[in-house]
């Protein structure tokens, strides 16, 4: 299996190196995606019901070949941003106001308009995921004619006549589809002017509904505060954390990582499936607000940007951690803070799963 022609793997896996050649004979080529959707041949070569798997063997070696965590904050530093870059390719077609309202104030003009996603892949499912909550979608449409009449989170996918059938005005078009300038010529030759492009790896501030405090209430030390974690086979350790948090803050918004993020950071996946792990954190009484963490944008950074909380809560066995402190650091500069809780020693998600293993509960 090669990589960057000089690079090979040896013994590697038959369906792992399929699923790679699909994913370049696709890649940068959105008309052949509109011709046969990728998910086609990744089921026709029995490729879907273990793809994160065949994924992550990718994955894997592609950051150990870049020594990616070893070189994180060089790169940072110094590598090119794409997204800078194509931003730049945007300016250039646009005056500054009309670019920022089509590029970067994306939520600033839908107002109480209907909103509808153009495009139903995976940019338009971390939209739905991350905020459809706080803006509604109204309706999806797509150019693939194979997809109208299926869904996407339960909103029906619809042919792009739809918008013709629309009053002017009714509506907000979001244009979810990573090479959108054909969207966008096509739209305007529909006549469509209301529209604005959302970029998944762009930080949009969330709305959020007003936090009240009881006037019998006294404020706690903090307004808004944030904990993320996997809450696998939620437990004590779990409980104490979400109940300290809250003693410390007036609403308590929970990030519960994804079973991909999960299974490549822990190395092993959940016991229990995203869904259930939401629905278990939604009905402790200590929570406020449940939310996905993006799998692209996993880290404190994105969820500041998009909760502006005053303090994340976290365990004390991350408390000496360089890295946690940089987070740390890094909301400090913003006007936030860290807090760090004492780790419940008893009990854990690791310990619990090896007595599973061991067959002794």
């Amino acid at each position: 299996m090669f990589y960057d022609q000089e690079f090979c793997i040896e013994h590697f896996p038959a369906n792992g190196i399929m699923i790679r050649a699909i994913y370049s004979f696709y890649a940068g080529n959105p008309e052949l995606q509109r011709l046969m959707p990728v998910a086609e041949l990744l089921d026709r070569y029995g490729l879907m019901a273990k793809k994160g798997k065949w994924e992550n063997l990718a994955d894997t070696f592609i950051r150990r070949l870049r020594k990616q965590e070893v070189l994180k904050d060089y790169r940072n530093r110094h590598q090119r941003i794409d997204d800078n870059m194509n931003a730049n390719r945007w300016r250039m077609n646009y005056s500054e106001t009309e670019y920022r309202k089509r590029f970067v104030d994306t939520f600033e003009y839908i107002g109480n308009r209907n909103l509808i996603l153009f495009g139903s892949g995976k940019i338009a499912n971390r939209f739905v995921g991350t905020y459809a909550t706080d803006y509604p979608v109204y309706a999806i449409v797509d150019n693939d004619e194979k997809k109208w009449g299926t869904d996407l989170h339960g909103v029906a996918i619809q042919s792009p006549e739809l918008l013709t059938q629309l009053q002017p005005g009714t509506y907000h078009v979001v244009v979810c589809i990573r090479d959108c300038m054909p969207i966008i010529r096509q739209l305007e030759g529909m006549g469509v002017m209301s529209y604005c492009v959302f970029e998944p790896s762009r930080h949009y501030r969330r709305k959020r509904r007003p936090i009240l405090v009881g006037a019998e209430q006294k404020p706690k030390k903090y307004h808004v505060g944030y904990v993320a974690g996997v809450f696998d086979l939620f437990h004590i350790g779990h409980l104490n954390l979400l109940r300290r948090a809250k003693e410390q803050c007036d609403y308590l918004i929970v990030g519960v990582v994804t079973d991909r993020q999960a299974r490549e950071s822990k190395k092993l996946p959940p016991f229990i499936p995203f869904e259930e792990r939401v629905k278990l954190v939604e009905a402790c009484r200590y929570v406020d607000e449940v939310r996905e963490i993006p799998y692209e944008h996993p880290d404190t950074d994105m969820a500041w940007q998009m909760y502006h909380f005053d303090v994340q809560f976290s365990g004390s066995d991350y408390e000496h951690d360089s890295v946690w402190l940089a987070k740390k650091k890094f909301l400090e500069e913003r006007g936030s803070t860290m807090v760090f809780f004492p780790y419940t020693e008893s009990t854990s998600s690791t310990k619990l799963k090896k007595l599973i293993e061991q067959k002794l509960l």
